[in-house]
């Protein structure tokens, strides 16, 4: 086994990353899942597929903004589930495409219950039937009852075809579907094809939009988690250096903690699809247990002092006038401003940069700093003990 203090600096470090890592993914899923931002996302993709496309880039101010966005109409929704207002219900004649895209039966009863009205997923067939339904249906004319079960493949593709001229303020979006049909020679099974084709490559790039959304998001909470805990990786790195034990207290920590997780890491998926109280319910065990038995082992965390001593210029509280210019005196500290005005007074440049650079690691997520702990503590565990090759010469 390798003893080395670098080494237990580092394996302490990643260790300390890997959990609050692990602490901001739980919260960013919980968040995605109160505020269905798979489903707003899904819903993005689809506006550029039907609506002659917006265009929005994924930037850091922007994804802020969604986030922002989404939480207000969060609450509104929070809102009209108890009936407090009525939502306004547009007539089918008022509908855009996107809009009567969704209010087809097949995708408007994907949503969860009132407050994610929007599905998180969509099948490309359901997609592609949604679709088809609603060009045959503008394919119609106003007094026409005509349905869609009762006629052939021909007939429904010359209602598709004649759909698709009918539509009107999304000239790309109409030229892409007349390319999609004569390419499909006027055969509704080959278009239907093309349909679902179409939807899975656009959902292979939503993906990767929503994998950069979550980035950003995680940053933000990381940098959130990093003020709150006061995880500051430079202080961490002096402190694990200077003091011994508490680096080899860590090595152990992370050494139980790899042997415990073995064969899972012990966190939500992407995938995981449940209640946003199970998320924080999750968060709040991490806290409990991992997180607060690393924060006690090397000191993380804000510690405020009975008493701050205030430097005195011309006033003090109550604009009273200082008896001696330029003193100190000691105001106590009660109430969760004067904490937050103590935190603030502990900014500088190199806090800054130590919160950043926690954010940034945590930005990683826990699977590669767990893949990375798993190594490093195999390295350390690869190597000769200490004593062991005097020992064995001895015996020769």
């Amino acid at each position: 086994m390798i003893d080395n203090i670098a080494l237990d600096v580092v394996i302490g470090l990643v260790f300390i990353f890997l959990i609050y890592s692990l602490l901001a993914t739980t919260i960013n899923e919980g968040i995605a899942a109160n505020l269905n931002l798979r489903g707003k996302k899904l819903e993005h993709a689809i506006k550029r597929m039907l609506d002659d496309g917006i265009h929005t880039e994924h930037t850091f101010w922007t994804v802020l903004f969604d986030l922002l966005k989404s939480i207000v109409f969060g609450i509104r929704n929070v809102i009209r589930y108890f009936r407090f207002t009525r939502p306004k219900t547009k007539e089918i004649k008022d509908m855009n495409f996107v809009e009567l895209f969704y209010n087809e039966p097949l995708i408007k009863y994907l949503g969860e219950h009132k407050l994610t009205k929007r599905p998180s997923y969509i099948s490309s067939d359901f997609f592609a039937k949604a679709v088809l339904k609603i060009l045959f249906e503008k394919g119609k004319s106003p007094e026409e009852k005509t349905c869609i079960e009762g006629l052939n493949e021909a007939q429904k593709i010359q209602y598709i075809k004649r759909g698709i001229e009918n539509l009107e303020q999304i000239n790309e979006t109409r030229t892409l579907f007349l390319t999609m049909i004569d390419n499909s020679n006027y055969e509704l099974e080959k278009f239907h094809k093309k349909l679902e084709g179409w939807f899975e490559e656009t959902m292979n790039r939503a993906s990767g939009w929503y994998k950069k959304q979550s980035q950003i998001i995680t940053l933000l909470i990381g940098f959130t988690i990093a003020v709150v805990f006061n995880v500051d990786t430079i202080k961490i790195v002096k402190q694990l250096s200077k003091d011994k034990d508490a680096a080899k207290k860590m090595t152990e920590l992370s050494v139980q903690y790899v042997n415990t997780h073995k064969d899972s890491l012990g966190h939500l998926s992407e995938e995981h699809d449940s209640i946003a109280q199970t998320f924080f319910l999750r968060a709040d065990s991490l806290v409990k247990t991992d997180v607060s038995t690393a924060n006690q082992i090397i000191g993380l965390g804000w510690h405020y002092p009975d008493t701050v001593d205030i430097l005195c210029n011309k006033t003090i509280k109550n604009h009273e006038k200082c008896e001696v210019p330029r003193v100190l005196r000691k105001e106590p500290i009660q109430t969760n401003w004067d904490k937050i005005k103590y935190v603030s007074s502990k900014f500088n440049f190199r806090t800054i940069l130590g919160f950043l650079l926690t954010a940034l690691a945590i930005s990683f997520g826990a699977p590669f700093w767990f893949d990375l702990l798993n190594k490093i503590v195999s390295i350390r565990g690869s190597g000769t003990k200490p004593g062991t090759v005097a020992v064995a010469k001895g015996k020769k």
